[in-house]
């Protein structure tokens, strides 16, 4: 899970990335956790032009984490059940 800094590097990264003007950092002073719960709205409520395309690529990123994981646990518990893993 991301620090706050860390979370500070990926807006950085990411406002540069797709041009997004205007971003407030303090806007973001949260860990990894914080981030997750933010739906849609609250990153357009934090960045109203741009939100919606920052929302979309932490989701991307959430989405490959969850699924390195499955992959790291299936190869370290070859033959188990990944029941659990089901949301």
């Amino acid at each position: 899970m991301w620090n706050k800094w860390e979370v500070m590097e990926w807006l950085k990264w990411a406002t540069e990335r797709y041009s997004i003007h205007g971003v407030t950092a303090d806007k973001f002073l949260m860990n990894g956790k914080g981030l997750c719960m933010l739906n849609v709205d609250g990153f357009l409520y934090r960045v109203p032009r741009g939100g919606d395309v920052l929302h979309s690529d932490f989701n991307k990123r959430v989405t490959a984490a969850v699924e390195q994981s499955r992959h790291l646990q299936s190869y370290l518990n070859p033959g188990t059940s990944n029941f659990y893993y089901v949301y």
